[in-house]
């Protein structure tokens, strides 16, 4: 349908694809047998590179560039954007906006996760989506950015951004920045983790001076008798149910750092996890061990672990050195 000039509130077709983008890939991401396709890592990359950015970057600019000569002081005022320089400002919002949620996201219980990851940036991209629209509603219907609302008219457009430049230098570059961003999300998929690659996630907390626990302010020296509280997570991202089994051990080694001299088992802890599910075990530490050589171990196995278990044995391990006082 042609985008009506006198409407007072534009639909903006592109914005209600990036919803349907968005229900899609959370489909393709969850819902089995979906996720175990193709169809997952496709969606998952395309959706990270580009949807929470477009939206960003539709708010931020919702002017359309090839307004006309007539609209130029409006256009100036509110920041009009063509199709291309669109695409590009959207891959790199979209991956500022990821790395930043990444990290944030590192910082709390949830973790980097598939479902705290796709959720967060999920909501960023459906939140910013009635925004975008109510900047758009603001700008006289002339200059706003038709938002793909005439299908034929946007690929128009699109081959004139491409290839109508005033020379030939302006083309070439053109062409290379869509090339970028396509080159991009392909190498994003090529990238991302198959169901064989899966990873088991394996984190030790340390309770820090305000009580919560951090990756921060693991101590050094404790007095022997004295307690210290502990928070380990394990996560299943190995796409399938596994029994987890986690051995705590003090263990006191010789001159050589290397060499066992004697060790003691203080905890073990069991968990039964789904992909994508994690579990947290909180748990204090009182080393009856003492000396300059003392090494807190934490050996993670899927399934029973050996009869001796050993950093060599373990699927995978954590430590922390320690100096116990005797006194």
């Amino acid at each position: 349908m042609p985008f009506n000039q006198n409407e007072q509130f534009p639909i903006g077709y592109d914005l209600i694809a990036v919803v349907v983008v968005v229900a899609l890939t959370g489909c393709a991401v969850f819902v089995p047998p979906i996720n175990s396709t193709f169809l997952r890592p496709i969606t998952a990359i395309g959706f990270i590179l580009l949807m929470p950015g477009y939206v960003v970057v539709a708010a931020a600019f919702p002017a359309s560039h090839s307004s006309g000569t007539a609209s130029g002081d409006v256009r100036k005022q509110t920041g009009g954007l063509d199709l291309l320089s669109r695409l590009v400002f959207s891959f790199g919002t979209s991956v500022a906006i990821a790395t930043l949620t990444g990290i944030a996201l590192g910082a709390t219980e949830w973790g980097i996760r598939q479902r705290s990851v796709f959720a967060v940036l999920a909501a960023i991209t459906i939140l910013t989506v009635p925004v975008a629209l109510y900047r758009r509603r603001q700008l006289p219907a002339q200059i706003r950015f038709r938002g793909f609302d005439d299908p034929r008219g946007s690929i128009q457009h699109a081959r004139a951004v491409l290839l109508g430049a005033n020379s030939m230098g302006e083309a070439v570059l053109n062409v290379g920045l869509a090339a970028v961003v396509v080159l991009a999300v392909v190498a994003g998929v090529g990238i991302a983790p198959q169901q064989d690659e899966g990873v088991t996630e394996f984190y030790l907390l340390s309770e820090g001076t305000d009580g919560e626990f951090t990756a921060s302010e693991y101590p050094s020296t404790l007095a022997r008798g004295e307690s210290h509280s502990f928070l380990v997570q394990v996560g299943n991202g190995e796409y399938k149910p596994l029994n987890y089994t986690v051995v705590v051990k003090v263990q006191q080694l010789g001159p050589d750092n290397q060499t066992v001299t004697a060790e003691r088992e203080i905890d073990r802890f069991t968990a039964t996890l789904s992909h994508d599910q994690s579990r947290r075990f909180e748990h204090t530490v009182t080393p009856e061990l003492s000396g300059d050589n003392i090494r807190l171990v934490y050996l993670l196995y899927t399934g029973p672990p050996p009869a001796n278990p050993q950093i060599s044995n373990a699927y995978l391990e954590l430590h922390l050195w320690l100096t116990v006082d005797s006194r």
